[in-house]
């Protein structure tokens, strides 16, 4: 979880250097407060790491566990897990 923020932040910074040496307005990274992202995501899967199948849910690390509807059968290994915020009215 930890490993996502701290890409987006590297990644703000980069774009920020690179305008600055440029020559362009490059408008330093602001702090970004917890409800302002709509997504999460963890970048390791499996037992023992971010994110992992407990008896039909799936755990998060720090959040506990989430009911899912699994559809159909993963094809193949999981190695990022993305869990998005939304209203369940608005699709």
């Amino acid at each position: 979880m930890a490993q996502e923020v701290l890409f987006r932040v590297e990644r703000a910074f980069a774009v920020f250097f690179r305008r600055s040496k440029n020559g362009e307005t490059p408008g330093y990274p602001r702090f970004k407060g917890r409800g302002r992202y709509k997504s999460i995501t963890f970048t390791q899967f499996g037992e023992g790491k971010g994110a992992s199948f407990q008896d039909g849910n799936l755990k998060l690390s720090r959040i506990g566990l989430v009911k899912i509807k699994l559809h159909r059968e993963i094809p193949s290994t999981i190695k990022t897990v993305t869990v998005r915020r939304d209203a369940a009215g608005n699709r």
